[in-house]
């Protein structure tokens, strides 16, 4: 009688799909670990632009706002200030909801945005505050989330700032 030959070279099918599931499951690991990556990046980069277009309205309106002989708060969104030194007739900050995304804007009859299109300005609160004790103040508070990314990777920027205004 004829002996076999125990020793075949290869894989059997068990051996194989058992690296088929392991490698799958490592995968599937990888893929999920790179897209929520990707949403953070996203996510990051919209609270950048937010913020940086809320800075800079903020930047503007303490410059001119510090430098302003009059101010008055018309409304909980707009104010109007007197500038000494320039010519424009009653400037003024305004939250404009009537646009689309909603910004605030400058000026004076002719309103220039301060916001970009990639900002939706959600709030937009000003509150003047006068004491006999300390100098005047404006409190502003702006609320604001990027146009671009509305779903998970989008979020919400608050910024408070009080300005002190100059007394004269």
């Amino acid at each position: 009688m004829k002996k076999r030959n125990v020793n075949i070279l290869g894989f059997s099918l068990v051996e194989m799909l058992v690296v088929l599931t392991v490698f799958s499951i490592l995968a599937i690991v990888a893929t999920q670990s790179l897209v929520i990556t990707f949403k953070g990046a996203r996510k990051s980069e919209s609270i950048i632009v937010v913020r940086e277009n809320v800075k800079r309205v903020l930047s503007v309106m303490e410059r001119q706002l510090y430098n302003a002989k009059k101010i008055e708060c018309v409304s909980l969104n707009t104010i109007q200030y007197h500038d000494q030194y320039s010519s424009i007739p009653h400037p003024r900050f305004s939250w404009d909801v009537s646009s689309s995304p909603r910004s605030i804007s400058s000026g004076s009859s002719v309103l220039v945005g301060l916001t970009t299109d990639k900002v939706d300005i959600t709030q937009f609160d000003v509150n003047c505050v006068t004491s006999l004790e300390a100098p005047d103040m404006v409190i502003v508070t702006i609320s604001a989330v990027a146009t671009e990314n509305l779903g998970v990777e989008g979020a919400q920027v608050t910024v408070t700032s009080r300005i002190l205004l100059r007394s004269y």
